[in-house]
């Protein structure tokens, strides 16, 4: 067992094979965790994980002790996991775990997007500070390095001094240290104690959700990199929030009898503006015909070209691809990914693009495509919308069951 466990101490990956195992009983469960355990001790640090689900079994009389044992490793050493596996009965598993247990849910398809969603994470967190004596005494990147600077001056002025009279009068120390003194003060006020100031100010603002601008402090020492962190955590404050504004909006407009068009709207425009992307278009699935139309309206898209967007399920696209997987679709390079069909994506001007499915309960009744993203789209941005997906399947399957009636009425 021990040889599918691989610690990449250069990626500060633990990488986990499981493939084609069969996890079946207490004992091997117990065993896992405790060369997890090993690791850890023998490491010294917290390490990130990827775990290799392809074929893999799990007995259904040991799937909740297993999910307790990962539940405790994530407690205990904070191990952010990402899995992955082609297969879709194997990830329905592994949701299963992630929402009867509280695990993160990051399960994905292949190998290569499960490290790039960790590797997102870990630029997220920004890399450990290295604590140097040369990190510390830089007066570049150190307030106690400037401060240092300023008395070593003042040390090499007294010595100065000394070396034109063996005895130092008191006003020749003081002329050396008073100025050493004033400009130490001016250095701590201007490079410490002001910008604590406005720190407390902004986390106030933050803390009362009042309307709040990034701290403009952008030095290299502590008091710098305390800005930036706080800057980052602000933002995504400001994330968090606007997903749960969106997804209260969401809730509000279930049962609220809103026509097909409508929802399509108001769903299109808050999940665009959400990411920060240009446009967002929902497209249905029509079973009886199996074809894929785009819902007008969208958001970004006129309508006109939107009607233009009619295809067969057989066709290459990537909404096909996405309704017959029932899986998300991430690229940042239309231009030059395959399954994208060309005369959509002029059309459109599509430079980067991501679909998820619209599941309602056990069918999927569509894909939801958002496009544009300056910097392009993240693992993240990918997790984000399937969560919003799942809340807009439920959304337009409702309002086309009440259109059906309104029809036969």
């Amino acid at each position: 067992m021990l040889e599918r466990f691989v610690l990449d101490q250069q990626q500060n990956i633990l990488f986990i094979d499981f493939a084609g195992l069969k996890i079946e009983s207490h004992e091997q469960v117990d065993e896992m965790e405790e060369i997890v355990h090993g690791i850890y001790r023998k490491h010294g640090r917290r390490f990130y994980a990827v775990v290799n689900y392809e074929g893999t079994e799990i007995a259904q009389e040991i799937i909740d002790y297993y999910g307790e044992r990962i539940k405790k490793l994530y407690d205990l050493y904070g191990i952010t996991t990402a899995r992955y596996s082609s297969s879709g009965f194997t990830r329905s598993v592994l949701r299963y775990l992630g929402a009867a247990k509280d695990l993160e849910s990051n399960i994905f398809a292949t190998r290569a997007e499960a490290i790039r969603a960790i590797q997102e994470i870990e630029s997220r967190s920004g890399a450990e500070i290295a604590a140097s004596a040369w990190t510390a005494l830089n007066p570049a990147r150190s307030a106690l390095g400037k401060l240092l600077a300023v008395w070593i001056a003042a040390l090499i002025a007294l010595i100065a001094i000394h070396s034109f009279s063996s005895r130092i009068s008191l006003s020749a120390a003081l002329l050396v240290f008073l100025p050493a003194t004033l400009v130490s003060a001016a250095i701590l006020f201007g490079t410490v104690v002001k910008p604590l100031w406005r720190m407390e100010i902004f986390a106030r603002r933050m803390v009362s959700g009042a309307a709040f601008e990034p701290l403009e402090i952008t030095g290299k020492d502590e008091v710098g990199r305390l800005a930036l962190a706080l800057n980052k955590t602000a933002t995504q404050l400001r994330r968090d929030i606007e997903r749960l504004s969106g997804l209260y909006h969401m809730s509000l407009l279930i049962g609220a009898g809103a026509e097909v068009s409508r929802v399509g709207e108001l769903l299109t425009r808050k999940i665009a503006r959400l990411l920060g992307a240009e446009m967002c278009v929902i497209l249905l699935y029509e079973e009886g015909e199996q074809s894929i139309y785009a819902q007008a309206p969208g958001y970004g898209a006129p309508d006109d070209r939107l009607r233009l967007l009619r295809s067969k399920l057989e066709e290459r696209s990537i909404a096909a691809q996405v309704i017959k997987s029932g899986e998300p679709y991430l690229t940042n390079d239309v231009a030059h990914d395959p399954l994208i069909s060309r005369a959509a994506a002029n059309m459109l001007g599509a430079r980067e693009l991501l679909a998820v499915p619209l599941q309602a309960g056990a069918r999927i009744i569509g894909a939801l495509e958002v496009m544009n993203r300056p910097g392009g789209f993240l693992e993240e941005d990918r997790r984000i919308v399937t969560i919003f997906a799942s809340q807009a399947a439920q959304l337009l399957a409702n309002a086309q069951l009440l259109e059906k009636e309104r029809r036969l009425a």
